[in-house]
C-alpha cells in the first residue's frame, strides 16, 4: 500500500467484479494511478484559475449561468451518472461504480474541460467564463462526493481546497455530506446523444487520420460524414467549429450513403465457422465471397445475425463468426462504425502543406520559446535565413506564423539573439535566434 498508493488499490479493488478474479500487480496499479492524476489535474485545472481569478462560488448558482452547449451536456451527464451511481451501491456493486467513472471521467477531461480551456484562460471577467467556473465547481464537488465511500483520501483532499476553503459553512468532511441526489430535469437524452455523435466524429477523424499517415499539423482540404439520422447531421453542422478545430480541417460536409467513403469486406472466421458447421465451411465461404460486403454487414447491424440459404437449410451466422475489413473509397482515408462515418480528403494542394510546414515550425519555435525561458507573454525577434520550401511557407503566412509565436519581426540574418536552435523540417534544416523585445 505504501509504494501502489492507497487510494490507488482501493481503486483496482473496487472496480473488481467480485465474480472474477483480480489480476495485482505494480504494472496494474500503474494503469489506476493514469487515471487518479487525470482526475487530480480535472481539479487541479479549476483550482488554479479559480484562485487566479478568485472565483466565489456563493456569487453564481447553476440556475443564474449563462450556460452553453458543452455545459448542458456535461450536466446531463452528470445526473445521469448519479442515477447510475446510486443504483450500483444500491446493489453493493461497486465495480459498476467505477466502470461508470472511468467513462464519466474520460468525457469530463478530455472533453468538456478540454474544448473549455479558452474559457478559463481569457483575461476578460465575463458571463461566459463565469458560467464556465460554476459548472466545473457543480460537477467536481458532486463528483468527489460520489467517489468518497470508494476514494476516501483524495476526495478528502480535494474536498478540504476545493469546498471549505471558498465555503467555510460546508461540513467539515466530504464523509459528512450527503450523497448526491439526481435532478432528473437536466437530463436532456438528445444532446447527450449529439454531442456522442459529434465526439464521434472527432474520434474517427483522428483514426482516419492515423491511417492516412496525416498528422494533426497538417490542414486538410475537407471532412465528409455520414450519419442516418438528419438532427444529429444539422446538430454536426451547427457546431462544426469544433470539428474543424479538432481536426485542423477546412469545410465539412455529408454523405449520402456509407460507401462513398468506406467499403467493407466480409470474410468468413474460419477457425469459429469449423467449429461450428464443419462439412458446410466451404459453401458458406463460396457464399460469402460472392456476396457484397456492405449487405452483409447491413443485415447483421440491423438483426445481429446474417442469414443465408444452402442446401435449402437456413443458417444464421453472428458478426463474431466474420472477419470484416474495412477499404477507404477512393481519394480518402476513412474510418467508421455501425452509426457514424468519417472521411478525410488526402490531397493536399500546394497552400495546405505550406500552412503544414508552417505549422511544424510554430511547433518548433514554441519549444526554442520554452527552453530559453521566455516568459509567455514576451514579444520576440526571430533571426533566420529563409530559403527553400520552408522560407516560401513562411512567406506565405507570415501574418498567421508571428501571431502564434509573438513574433513582431523576421530579420533574414543568421544572428544567435539570447537564444538559437536549430531543427529539421522535412529534409531541410532550420537555424534560428530569438531575442526578446524590450517593453
Amino acid at each position: 500500500a505504501e509504494e501502489m498508493g492507497v487510494d490507488v488499490m482501493r481503486w483496482m479493488y473496487a472496480s473488481q467484479n467480485p465474480e472474477h478474479n483480480l489480476l495485482f500487480g505494480y504494472h496494474h496499479g500503474d494503469d489506476v494511478r493514469k487515471k487518479l492524476i487525470q482526475f487530480w489535474n480535472s481539479y487541479s485545472f479549476f483550482a488554479t484559475y479559480a484562485a487566479v481569478d478568485g472565483f466565489d462560488p456563493s456569487k453564481g448558482s447553476i440556475e443564474d449561468a449563462d450556460l452553453n452547449i458543452m455545459d448542458h451536456w456535461i450536466l446531463s451527464k452528470l445526473h445521469l451518472f448519479i442515477i447510475d451511481s446510486r443504483e450500483a451501491m444500491d446493489q453493493f456493486r461497486s465495480d459498476l461504480l467505477m466502470k461508470k467513472f472511468d467513462l464519466f471521467l474520460d468525457e469530463l477531461s478530455n472533453w468538456y474541460i478540454r474544448r473549455s480551456r479558452r474559457r478559463f484562460w481569457k483575461s476578460e471577467d465575463d458571463g461566459d467564463k463565469q458560467a464556465a467556473y460554476v459548472v466545473l465547481y457543480e460537477v467536481l464537488t458532486n463528483v468527489i462526493k460520489i467517489l468518497a465511500p470508494v476514494l476516501p483520501f483524495v476526495t478528502e483532499n480535494i474536498f478540504q481546497n476545493l469546498v471549505r476553503n471558498l465555503d467555510s459553512a460546508a461540513p467539515e468532511s466530504v464523509h459528512l455530506c450527503d450523497y448526491p441526489v439526481a435532478d432528473e430535469s437536466k437530463i436532456d437524452t438528445a444532446l447527450m446523444d449529439n454531442v456522442d455523435a459529434l465526439r464521434r466524429v472527432v474520434e474517427l477523424g483522428r483514426s482516419a487520420r492515423n491511417k492516412g499517415n496525416l498528422k494533426i499539423r497538417q490542414p486538410l482540404a475537407k471532412l465528409t460524414f455520414m450519419v442516418k439520422n438528419d438532427a444529429i447531421a444539422d446538430f454536426i453542422f451547427d457546431q462544426q467549429s469544433v470539428v474543424l478545430d479538432e481536426l485542423n480541417i477546412k469545410t465539412i460536409t455529408r454523405a449520402e450513403v456509407e460507401s462513398e467513403l468506406i467499403r467493407y469486406k466480409v470474410k468468413p472466421n474460419l477457425p469459429l465457422l469449423g467449429q461450428k458447421f464443419g462439412k458446410e465451411l466451404p459453401a458458406i465461404r463460396n457464399h460469402l465471397n460472392d456476396a457484397d460486403g456492405a449487405e452483409v454487414l447491413a443485415e447483421i447491424r440491423s438483426n445481429k445475425s446474417y442469414k443465408m440459404n444452402l442446401n435449402g437449410e437456413s443458417i444464421s451466422i453472428g458478426r463474431d463468426d466474420l472477419l470484416i475489413e474495412a477499404e477507404s473509397a477512393e481519394g480518402f482515408t476513412s474510418s467508421g462504425d455501425d452509426n457514424v462515418t468519417v472521411g478525410l480528403t488526402i490531397k493536399l494542394t500546394e497552400e495546405l502543406v505550406q500552412e503544414g510546414i508552417v505549422r511544424d515550425v510554430i511547433r518548433q519555435v514554441q519549444t526554442m520559446r520554452k527552453n530559453a525561458n521566455f516568459a509567455v507573454e514576451d514579444r520576440i525577434i526571430i533571426y533566420g535565413l529563409l530559403d527553400g520550401p520552408v522560407g516560401e511557407a513562411i512567406r506565405s503566412f507570415e501574418g498567421f506564423f508571428k501571431n502564434e509565436v509573438l513574433a513582431v519581426e523576421l530579420i533574414e540574418e543568421d544572428q544567435s539573439g539570447e537564444f538559437s536552435d536549430s531543427f529539421q523540417i522535412g529534409d531541410q534544416k532550420i537555424k534560428f535566434g530569438l531575442k526578446r523585445v524590450k517593453s
